[in-house]
């Protein structure tokens, strides 16, 4: 898709209702993940927003907060230091924030890690800015949950290190991408949706797979979130690694560094 394709600089309407009792609305522009703050927001539903379309939406993510939207005291810092967090950890799939407020764009301008993110009052500003900053490749695939998956897996991760030049992340890359696939056949049961994405020198590695998840699941998530702790350091060149679970969703994502491996 073009960036100048019709249509692709206003604000679609609804194609659907909200998220029940979220106060978000959710929408879909090829590659980017549009998020709507259109009622009343809590902290802990857009955390999960967010990161939710930071895993599905390898082109950017867009968050509009409008003049109307009310939102709890300290959210609009605490959504600003959550999106930084996730850029921080994949700048492949920056994040914009759009709103006709000026002291909205200025509490994020001017928080501590607002340079992470692409603020400005309309859609077209905010598009060029994601546009120039976030990752151009990325590999899909869906694997059915058999023996034969994480092979198949690594293979992809192989190739695609090997036409984007960076073949000294290929064999750390496609270990872990093994274990990756591997529980999510373990912990899943349904097809697994694969993706790697190429960021200057690093990849990220990326598998979902769709089965319910536990109210403990839903705990360890909104604390992780909350607590910012979304990735712990790994060995062997790998530069992050984390998991989450909600909404009958399970995403584990890993990224690698060519320059640390």
């Amino acid at each position: 898709m073009s960036k100048h394709d019709d249509g692709l600089f206003s604000w679609p309407n609804a194609p659907g209702p909200a998220a029940a009792g979220s106060g978000i609305r959710p929408f879909r522009l090829g590659d980017y993940g549009l998020l709507d703050l259109a009622a009343p927001t809590c902290l802990q539903a857009v955390q999960r927003a967010l990161l939710w379309e930071w895993s599905t939406s390898p082109a950017g993510v867009i968050v509009r907060v409008p003049v109307e939207a009310s939102l709890e005291d300290g959210v609009l810092g605490s959504i600003t230091a959550v999106a930084a967090a996730l850029v921080r950890m994949w700048p492949g799939t920056p994040i914009g924030l759009i709103s006709d407020s000026s002291d909205v764009r200025d509490l994020v301008t001017h928080h501590p890690h607002g340079h992470h993110l692409v603020v400005a009052s309309a859609l077209p500003d905010v598009w060029d800015g994601l546009w120039s900053r976030g990752g151009k490749a990325n590999v899909m695939v869906e694997l059915p949950p058999t023996r034969q998956a994480p092979r198949t897996a690594r293979d992809v991760v192989a190739r695609a290190c090997s036409d984007w030049h960076l073949d000294g992340l290929a064999t750390p890359a496609a270990r872990l991408t093994g274990d990756l696939v591997s529980r999510s056949i373990h912990q899943g049961a349904s097809d697994i949706h694969f993706t790697v994405s190429r960021y200057e020198s690093r990849v990220r590695l990326l598998a979902r797979d769709d089965v319910p998840s536990t109210a403990k699941d839903e705990l360890r998530t909104i604390r992780a979130i909350s607590g910012l702790r979304l990735t712990t350091r790994a060995r062997s060149g790998l530069d992050e690694v984390g998991e989450f679970a909600f909404d009958g969703h399970h995403v584990r994502w890993a990224v690698a560094d060519a320059h640390a491996a």
